[in-house]
């Protein structure tokens, strides 16, 4: 039963009495978890193309490539991110028996930001701002670091892989 994640008691109640034919009220099965050291527990997330394999291998590139650069070399950690004003909903004290309503915001509106931070000096950020995130907008901020880093012979990127970030498009630009 523990590699399955249920958010409600009633609906391990239905999953005991289809797989062991036994019936139990919320109460009786509340106390039977309480009794196994079953709780309620939020799960840890983690990215959904998670590989427990390339993070030590990635560290591992890492660390030659800023042993091997040069003064004239800059590396620079990039991404997009897109915050929205959403509510996010969490769990708090209520009484038991009918849902409790909570407003949340209608705008479904955000932002779409791409930034760069140098490694060597965290406090150089470069941010920009577009209408969306896609491969052009990408070239887009490859050539405002290009601007921002004139002096250096060569920029090392390092990207999350987005798909926008490995578009054919993209990869003719830099090679």
């Amino acid at each position: 039963m523990s590699q399955y994640t249920y958010s409600e008691t009633k609906q391990i109640i239905i999953f005991v009495t289809e797989r062991f034919g036994i019936s139990y009220r919320v109460a009786g099965m509340s106390k039977w978890l309480h009794g196994h050291h079953f709780g309620s527990k939020k799960p840890t997330g983690v990215p959904h193309k998670f590989d427990e394999v390339k993070p030590p291998a990635l560290i591992e590139a890492y660390h030659e490539l800023k042993v091997s650069c040069t003064e004239q070399e800059s590396i620079l950690f990039m991404d997009a991110a897109h915050p929205t004003p959403a509510t996010k909903i969490s769990y708090g004290g209520i009484r038991r028996g009918p849902d409790k309503p909570l407003q949340t915001t209608g705008n479904r509106t955000g932002l779409n930001i791409i930034g760069g931070r140098n490694v060597n000096d965290i406090s150089s950020i470069l941010v920009s701002k577009y209408d969306s995130i896609n491969s052009q907008s990408i070239l887009d901020f490859f050539h405002r670091l290009r601007e921002n880093y004139p002096w250096s012979d060569k920029l090392h990127l390092i990207l999350d892989g987005g798909g926008y970030q490995r578009s054919d498009m993209v990869k003719k630009a830099v090679h």
